[in-house]
């Protein structure tokens, strides 16, 4: 899929969302690609590669998709000021009392 230009003009890559039976142990690599899902690795030449993609596509049957909306998000668009970050620092008085130690 081609990238789409999103409204502050940056492209990303949007994959449509997989139907709720989508399933990626019998999807064809055309569905795996066309949602934006790497394709299954050879166990027998990648076994590593292939339990971990197992691993994943199993968490995957589960996970609740969002629809992307590029341009929406109102954070983005607005600077953040110093007094978002938090309270101003105080500064540390110039007697160092944590040093000194009772017995």
């Amino acid at each position: 899929m081609a990238g789409q230009e999103t409204p502050d003009r940056k492209k990303a890559r949007l994959h449509p969302p997989p139907p709720k039976d989508f399933d990626p142990f019998t999807a064809t690599e055309e569905d795996l690609k066309r949602h934006g899902l790497p394709l299954r690795p050879d166990p027998q030449t990648q076994p590593g590669m292939a339990a971990q993609w197992e691993r994943l596509a199993r968490r995957y049957r589960s996970f609740d998709h969002l629809e992307p909306r590029p341009g929406t998000a109102a954070a983005a668009k607005k600077a953040v000021t110093a007094d978002a970050l938090g309270p101003t620092s105080i500064p540390s008085s110039t007697s160092d009392s944590s040093t000194s130690t009772s017995r």
